[in-house]
């Protein structure tokens, strides 16, 4: 899995200190989950567990973390946001934006498209 790959190294550097380890972090690889995070409106709810998990999984790597310390409180300790609540921010920005844009076919979020059917030629 490509998720595993991108931070084992950092564990076991030791002049690396937590700070710059969560720069890292922040610089690095939030980004590359949190890229297109505005289109992520239909994303199911296992979808974004997928990408916690992964968030979890760099903090425990980076904090170096035992096992009986809760994923709550890495996230707390460290003030990093949960994927959840980043999602849900930064769609409700998108859309706010949307709905507020001067061109009204841009701000169409609350009404479905119409579907129409594509007219053919027919040969005679």
């Amino acid at each position: 899995m490509v998720f595993n790959s991108g931070f084992k190294g950092l564990k076991n550097i030791p002049p690396l200190s937590l700070g710059n380890k969560l720069l890292i972090y922040k610089t690095v690889l939030k980004p590359v989950w949190t890229y297109g995070i505005k289109l992520w409106g239909c994303a199911t709810k296992s979808n974004i567990a997928v990408i916690q998990r992964y968030q979890s999984k760099l903090l425990r790597t980076i904090t170096s973390a035992p096992w009986y310390v809760s994923n709550q409180t890495l996230h707390s300790d460290l003030h990093i946001l949960q994927v959840r609540t980043v999602f849900r921010e930064r769609t409700a920005t998108h859309h706010t934006t949307l709905d507020s844009h001067p061109k009204p076919s841009h701000g169409t979020t609350s009404a479905p498209a119409k579907q129409q059917a594509l007219k053919t030629k027919m040969d005679i």
